[in-house]
């Protein structure tokens, strides 16, 4: 998607006639690519465009007839509107300017908080903090033994344990 964006601004500010033709090319390989990205089937095994590791020929003629498949499908169907926001992340048709950059992958990922869920967020710490609630404690590792434990947990425990008796004394009254 860098690439792509880079060649197009590197035509938009081309001067040179000869200079233009070689960001057009640029450009077109770039667009290539992101149809292949786009148009993988989402069945298979995805065969990486830039590998850290050559691909077997096997997987470089799979990937050359996955390439053409691409193209073919592409120039069938010219999903142009939602291929543009595909690839540019901005909805704007490939001919429009825009005064402001389009926005990275990452902002349209992440999701603001509405008001009312900062709303309830607030409240509910403020009830926490009024009502005096202590954070929850946090869980004895697994390797600890009863006599490591600190004696005012032992007290709560021997609490809980006389409540649950009474429980238990109550139900059957």
């Amino acid at each position: 998607m860098r690439k792509l964006r880079q060649a197009k601004n590197h035509i938009d500010q081309a001067t040179d006639a000869s200079e233009c033709a070689v960001h057009e090319k640029k450009f077109k390989t770039y667009r290539e690519e992101m149809m292949y990205i786009y148009y993988y089937p989402k069945v298979e095994p995805y065969i990486s465009l830039f590998p850290s590791v050559p691909h077997s020929e096997e997987n470089q003629k799979r990937q050359k007839e996955l390439r053409a498949e691409s193209i073919a499908r592409f120039e069938k169907e010219q999903p142009t509107e939602a291929f543009h926001q595909f690839c540019f992340n901005d909805g704007k048709d490939k001919n429009s300017s825009s005064a402001t950059e389009a926005r990275p992958a990452v902002e349209l990922l992440l999701k603001k908080p509405t008001k009312e869920m900062v709303k309830k967020q607030k409240k509910a710490r403020s009830k926490r903090d009024r009502s005096g609630e202590k954070p929850k404690h946090t869980p004895a590792l697994v390797d600890q033994e009863d006599s490591d434990e600190m004696p005012d947990v032992k007290d709560s425990d021997k609490e809980e344990n006389h409540e649950e008796e009474q429980e238990e004394d109550d139900f059957f009254l």
